[in-house]
């Protein structure tokens, strides 16, 4: 199956969803627009991205889809994950909300001689309503993007969606603690409490393996998961 790429078929910044909080979601957009141009000299970048990244490539090695030809990395920011995916798979398709990382990203790639520059492709897009149709990608990664997703239960259906039948699912964050689902309205208030894990469940999808990404320094444990869709009969 071809990924229909066609720009016209791409969302905008102006088109994203405006249901769910459009004043979170500027707010939200604002702050990692200002963030853009430091965001890849960050300490963070050692101390937290390159382990969740390099778990979450560990997984993919040790769990792959039956066919591995396209990837989408949602809350791509500058496009590291994006880049180390070119590695495992064809296509990786890099999805954000905010323009100016995803101007970052396409600077990253092209000044990284390790990445496949042809290969990758940038939309901005929110996670609750991605722009491609059901079944595109064989794998699917976000990392230390939840957290600011306006509705992360409705951001998890739409993962699903675009996931094809044997694809696999990789989420890094740190685990979800009900004050946070309260103050967030995470889930519409039906599911408080759930963590990880069980917002995949949700959603039809039986995780696979869980690990601890070894970040360093004053960091909350971030959890790692890769999941599968639940086979009937389960």
């Amino acid at each position: 199956m071809q990924l229909d790429m066609r720009p016209q078929r791409l969302f905008s910044a102006s088109t994203m969803v405006r249901t769910t909080g459009e004043s979170e979601m500027q707010t939200t957009r604002s702050r990692f627009e200002s963030w853009a141009r430091t965001y890849e000299s960050s300490v963070l970048q050692s101390l937290l991205y390159q382990p969740v990244h390099e778990t979450v490539l560990t997984l993919l090695h040790q769990h792959p889809p039956p066919q591995c030809s396209r990837a989408l990395d949602i809350g791509c920011g500058t496009g590291r994950l994006v880049c180390a995916l070119q590695q495992l798979v064809p296509v990786v398709v890099g999805v954000d909300v905010s323009e100016r990382m995803l101007a970052e990203a396409a600077t990253y790639v092209r000044n990284d001689p390790s990445c496949l520059c042809a290969a990758a492709a940038y939309v901005c897009a929110a996670a609750e309503q991605l722009p491609f149709g059901s079944g595109s990608f064989d794998v699917v990664t976000t990392t230390l993007s939840l957290r600011h997703w306006q509705d992360p239960d409705r951001g998890i259906k739409e993962l699903v969606r675009v996931l094809s039948p044997d694809g696999v699912v990789v989420i890094a964050d740190a685990d979800i603690g009900e004050q946070a689902l309260r103050a967030r309205r995470w889930l519409g208030g039906r599911a408080r409490g759930r963590q990880l894990g069980l917002l995949l469940d949700n959603w039809g999808m039986d995780v696979v393996e869980r690990r601890l990404a070894p970040v360093r320094g004053p960091i909350p444990s971030i959890h790692v998961l890769l999941a599968r869709r639940r086979r009937s009969g389960r």
